[in-house]
């Protein structure tokens, strides 16, 4: 197994979850206003998400999220700090969006063990 700090002299992996690129429904309202808008994730794991935005949204603004990674189940909610954000086109919308990488600040235990168990059952090779 190849080390990814051995790949490039500056790597350094800073996630402490591991990372599933998916796209899953999820809703989002800035702390400050009353609605919930809809979008999708790029990818999640146990310590934050990042999500496509219509909107800009600045560093460090406070989110409220939910989310259902199972039907059967409750939603998911956390309130998360947007620690980074970029543009790009959207050609299916024909207009410039936005990936928001939001860190979880406040998540319940369990929450947090539900993505885990998602994240991890969706990336570990099956063995038949």
């Amino acid at each position: 197994m190849v080390n990814k700090e051995s790949e490039h002299p500056y790597y350094k992996e800073r996630r402490k979850y591991p990372r599933l690129n998916t796209c899953a429904e999820i809703e989002y309202r800035v702390s400050k206003e009353d609605t919930f808008m809809k979008t999708v994730t790029k990818n999640i794991g146990a310590g934050g998400v990042c999500i496509i935005s219509e909107e800009r949204i600045g560093k460090d603004t406070i989110l409220f999220l939910k989310m259902n990674l199972s039907p059967r189940k409750k939603f998911i909610q956390a309130k998360g700090r947007v620690v980074w954000s970029s543009e790009f086109y959207s050609s299916s919308l024909e207009k410039i969006v936005y990936n928001l990488g939001i860190e979880f600040i406040e998540i319940s235990d369990e929450d947090r063990q539900r993505i885990y168990d998602y994240v991890i059952a969706r990336i570990t090779p099956k063995i038949s």
